[in-house]
């Protein structure tokens, strides 16, 4: 019994698989008694096309600098530094955390990597906090910066405008 219905099962489907084929060939007629567009038989062949995809990555965190009475921390701060000027080379997307503290002031810095229309810049929060006196002082700012170079053992973040001090340039040791 199970053999004559998976026959049967068998015969049904070719039908049906037959109808399409036909039907898939034919030509009707329109409502209004002239032929209609033929059907293909065959589907059209596919070409290929590229879409172009966004390479952007993931942004990259170069690390944190301290730099203080007691020196710099951690010990792979140059390391970190030339993190940070190769994004900037590459335009790619990331940050540098460097903080600055002397005996009543701190200085904080979050620099972050962006694309420009021809380049890149920096843009920066600076952070700046003095406990001395009466009244301790606490200013944020942002700000941008238009280039990152290297020389005599510090990383020059330069270009800078409307920053807390009025200097243009920013430097952080390498």
């Amino acid at each position: 019994m199970a053999r004559l219905w998976r026959t049967v099962g068998t015969l049904a489907l070719l039908c049906v698989a037959a109808f399409g084929v036909f039907a898939c060939g034919a030509t009707t007629t329109s409502s209004a008694g002239s032929p209609a567009t033929a059907i293909p038989t065959t589907p059209p062949t596919a070409t290929a096309t590229t879409v172009p995809t966004a390479t952007t990555a993931a942004p990259v965190n170069c690390g944190m600098i301290d730099e203080g009475p007691g020196g710099l921390s951690p010990a792979n701060y140059g390391a970190i530094t030339q993190c940070f000027a190769t994004l900037f080379a590459h335009c790619a997307t990331g940050t540098l955390l460097y903080t600055s503290a002397g005996a009543d002031a701190q200085d904080e810095f979050t620099f972050s990597t962006a694309a420009k229309t021809s380049g890149c810049l920096v843009n920066v929060q600076e952070h700046y906090h003095v406990s001395s006196g009466s009244t301790p002082t606490n200013i944020t700012k942002n700000y941008t910066c238009s280039s990152v170079t290297f020389n005599n053992n510090k990383v020059t973040i330069a270009g800078c405008v409307n920053t807390i001090n009025n200097t243009p340039t920013i430097s952080v040791p390498y």
